[in-house]
């Protein structure tokens, strides 16, 4: 049965899931232009720095590979939503990924993951990979 029916990617995560959560509780843009990464030669020109970085964001709390990572965006619509892609646009595939964490470099992943972790500490919050983020009592 063929059927086509308007849906907005919104609607399709879930009000309480945790990249919801997590984007309620970081300012990412902020955080993406304190990184001052050049737009020039940094992933591909069609995605953008800002998304290519919840990529990265993604793979670390997923715990994926470049490979697995391509995967997860391309079939995930939670990840596409949180990376900032629309439901059937083409997502980032692993040779992107990893050019773009080549091109940040160690320091430069340092330093997003320091930003995010010194906003999690203003709002009082303890991030680990298995709870991605809960109040300390």
């Amino acid at each position: 049965m063929n059927q086509i029916q308007m849906v907005s990617l919104e609607d399709l995560v879930a009000k309480d899931h945790p990249y919801r959560k997590l984007k309620k509780l970081l300012n990412f843009n902020r955080i993406i232009r304190k990184l001052k990464l050049k737009q020039a030669g940094v992933g591909a020109t069609g995605y953008g720095k800002e998304r290519l970085v919840y990529c990265l964001l993604l793979q670390f709390m997923e715990n994926l590979s470049d490979r697995e990572c391509e995967r997860y965006l391309r079939e995930n619509t939670a990840g596409k939503w949180f990376a900032g892609f629309s439901l059937t646009e083409e997502t980032p595939d692993y040779s992107t990924l990893c050019k773009f964490r080549n091109a940040m470099g160690s320091e430069g992943i340092e330093r997003l993951f320091r930003r995010c972790e010194r906003n999690f500490r203003r709002r009082d919050i303890s991030a680990t990979r298995s709870s991605l983020w809960t109040r300390r009592r």
